[in-house]
């Protein structure tokens, strides 16, 4: 996960400086050290970082440690969120030259957000299924034993066991 981390931030670091490079008339005059690269070279370190980050990825998802540690085999299945999530930064990146705010261009462009959002909706809902299941079968088992329990002492009446069925909903 720390490697993914990593080559991700790689992955937005580069993706600014080739902003910056593109869209500024003095990129050098901006900051220096932009006049060491070129677009074709940032280009070339782009597309290395984005396949070691997916591979990064797809290597942590299908590792025997991530699996133990989630009880889970499935995480690869939000692979394909990540992929579609840096390649669609990549097209705003070169098309739409929105790469000199990461967090402007997640927040502003809705298949991004969607992608992300279905990723960590799917990274959930695969590591806690089981949790979720379990804490709901406990809830609507208990909820009528405990207003059975609590209903002759509030009166018995048919208005109490809808009230308390409202409540517990």
């Amino acid at each position: 996960l720390l490697v993914c981390t990593i080559l991700l931030a790689l992955f937005l670091a580069l993706a600014k400086r080739r902003h910056e490079l593109v869209t500024l008339p003095d990129a050098a005059g901006h900051r220096a050290i932009l006049a060491e690269y070129s677009p074709y070279l940032l280009d070339q370190m782009i597309a290395v970082v984005t396949a070691s980050c997916l591979t990064a990825y797809a290597f942590y998802t299908l590792a025997p440690e991530t699996g133990a540690k989630y009880r889970t085999d499935r995480l690869a299945l939000t692979i394909p969120f990540v992929i579609y999530g840096i390649f669609r930064y990549l097209y705003l990146v070169h098309r739409k030259e929105q790469g000199g705010s990461p967090s402007d261009a997640l927040l502003t462009d809705r298949p991004l957000l969607l992608a992300v959002a279905l990723w960590a909706a799917s990274v959930v809902l695969i590591v806690y299924t089981a949790a979720i299941f379990v804490s709901a079968l406990l809830l609507f088992s208990m909820q009528p034993l405990f207003t059975k329990m609590v209903l002759p002492r509030l009166g018995g009446s048919p208005a109490v066991w809808s009230v308390a069925m409202v409540f517990f909903q």
